[in-house]
């Protein structure tokens, strides 16, 4: 069963008859972080969540007027969730005491907009849901807002997110158990973002690496397919010495699949995932170490951002229903 429907904004609404309980998002520089917001009816939302980064510095002008933007929309609603993106225990704390007060009414119905939370915090949220959730009967879906563009208006050659790598970390809740007689092998679900993926093979000094390549019928696009892959053979490593898989960009579910049928060739090394791909593919790499506790999720902080022309929006989003959420 496909869990993943594509869908036009425009026709998001009608996807919830009835009132969406609570409805969870992040304030952004992008364009895109209001792109669910606005396709939902704030009249019809009963609690919403707004998170945003605590410190705005190097996120330019557009991050402060479209957080206003978001908490002006759904005012009558609206928790705000101040994160902490250089302190994950910080961010888990705010998430865990809001979402906490917020379920202590009954949540039926649960909408997650994970456009524009950082791979880290969505992964916290996606550990936090499970514990504030847990066993009960709350249904939940992750919505994601396709981008038409990243880099707008660069050339493919020039287009960039991010620049600059900040200190690596394992993501809280995704420790993994390490076995220092182990090698590590590093899994790094590629992007367009060379840099980062090379300073981790610099830092990590891996004994194998595996370097996933979305698949070209899940990409949100064909233009974003050919510059993963233009970001994938300029890699400055050793190709020789790198494993090929091929994963989802767009379901979670096949996401989680392809990482295990891939890990399993490797059970005698410390396997540590870095998710530099879509938010629909960190949500499987996250439902991948639930079940596979002994694997590690690390961050990747970017030092500067591309704030003027990170993404432009689509008119489409995915729809993911996660099922037995409660029970994971």
């Amino acid at each position: 069963m496909n869990n993943v429907d594509k869908v036009q904004l425009s026709d998001l609404a009608s996807l919830y008859p009835d009132n969406i309980d609570l409805f969870i998002c992040c304030a952004s520089f992008e364009t895109r972080c209001l792109s669910i917001a606005k396709a939902l009816t704030p009249g019809r939302i009963s609690k919403s969540l707004i998170c945003f980064s605590e410190d705005p510095a190097g996120l330019g002008p557009k991050f402060k007027a479209n957080k206003s933007i978001l908490l002006q929309r759904f005012a009558a609603s609206a928790t705000e969730a101040p994160l902490r993106h250089n302190d994950p225990i910080a961010t888990a704390n705010t998430l865990v005491s809001r979402l906490s007060v917020l379920a202590k009414e009954e949540v039926r119905i649960c909408v997650v907009d994970i456009t524009t939370f950082t791979h880290e915090a969505l992964l916290i949220l996606l550990r936090v849901l499970t514990i504030v959730f847990h066993k009960s009967s709350c249904n939940i879906t992750f919505v994601y807002a396709a981008a038409q563009e990243y880099s707008v208006g660069d050339p493919q050659s020039k287009k960039w997110l991010t620049r600059g790598v900040g200190t690596v970390r394992s993501v809280l809740g995704y420790g993994g158990e390490m076995n220092p007689a182990k090698g590590i092998h590093l899994v790094i679900l590629m992007g367009f973002e060379q840099e980062r993926a090379r300073k981790l093979v610099e830092l990590f000094e891996p004994a194998k690496v595996s370097l996933g390549i979305g698949r070209k019928a899940t990409s949100v696009n064909e233009s974003h397919y050919r510059i993963n892959m233009f970001s994938f053979k300029n890699l400055a490593i050793r190709k020789e010495e790198v494993d090929k898989f091929n994963f989802s960009c767009t379901s979670p579910d096949q996401t989680r699949k392809d990482l295990r049928r891939h890990i399993s060739k490797y059970t005698d090394y410390n396997t540590v995932i870095v998710t530099l791909n879509t938010k629909l593919s960190t949500i499987g790499a996250g439902l991948y170490c639930v079940e596979s506790p002994q694997t590690q999720i690390c961050y990747v902080p970017a030092n500067l951002y591309n704030v003027k022309g990170y993404s432009s929006p689509d008119d489409s989003c995915y729809v993911y229903t996660l099922e037995n959420f409660w029970n994971l």
